[in-house]
């Protein structure tokens, strides 16, 4: 199995304020959505948006296949909340479980995606919803993570989602700025890094990088609270949106039809 805390943010490791920031948008999404309702996230981690989503949502579940990353959030949660090792392609939850799953910048790593998609349908309940956050690829920077197998295009999610009955609708967050002297700079040292293969496989060394140009990180926390960040505003996507490649971040929603 892949070492997936070297691509995971984990808690005590350190992060830019906006990196904190986009985590607590996509969390305050997915209590929105869940709000009243069962929420499981596959692919959690140590579930550090868990108290996030609690705050709205009825009951939140989490799981993930590292046994690492299981174990540091039931460490910290004491029992909390239900967090269990499992493969996203095969889920131990019983037929109609859950209102709303989601899994927040994962799904590229995620080898066999019919499967988890099926085990996604077989968990819902009726009109049950999907939460699919994933990088824009279509973003002159974008760089793939590594372990991934997939990335998809916003139409070929949308696509892919339809096949396996569910209607979608997409929203487009953290627009990003390139008018500004400090955009600039990071753009063309990004820029080279990814055209020398330069760029570090793991948050550690990437953490070492983002201290010498950007500065001072901060902790990341066992447990988000909104007050570690803001919220940043997202917007719908539509097929003629022009400035949809100066969007970092999707998010997709799917709605299971009933038939």
């Amino acid at each position: 199995m892949n070492n997936f805390t070297t691509v995971t943010e984990l808690p005590g490791g350190g992060a830019t304020q906006e990196q904190l920031s986009m985590a607590i948008t996509r969390y305050n999404l997915a209590a929105t959505l869940g709000k009243d309702k069962t929420i499981l996230e596959i692919a959690s981690g140590p579930g550090i948006g868990f108290g996030i989503m609690a705050n709205k949502a009825a009951k939140v579940v989490g799981c993930d296949i590292d046994p690492f990353q299981v174990k540091m959030g039931k460490e910290y949660y004491k029992g909390r909340f239900e967090l269990l090792e499992l493969s996203a392609e095969n889920l131990s939850y019983t037929d109609n479980s859950f209102d709303l799953v989601i899994i927040l910048e994962a799904i590229y790593y995620i080898q066999n995606i019919d499967a988890f998609i099926n085990e996604v349908k077989r968990i819902l309940r009726p009109n049950g919803q999907i939460l699919i956050s994933y990088p824009n690829k279509e973003w002159a920077n974008f760089n793939p993570s590594p372990y991934t197998y997939r990335y998809f295009e916003i139409e070929e999610m949308h696509h892919f989602l339809q096949q396996h009955r569910f209607d979608s609708t997409s929203y487009l967050g953290y627009l990003y700025r390139t008018d500004t002297l400090k955009s600039k700079i990071l753009d063309s040292i990004r820029s080279l890094a990814v055209k020398f293969n330069l760029i570090p496989k793991s948050f550690v060394f990437k953490d070492i990088l983002k201290r010498i140009f950007l500065g001072q990180l901060k902790p990341i926390p066992h447990e988000l609270k909104e007050s570690d960040g803001e919220l940043y505003p997202i917007v719908e996507y539509s097929s003629n949106k022009a400035d949809y490649q100066s969007y970092r971040v999707i998010y997709t929603v799917g709605t299971l039809k009933t038939k």
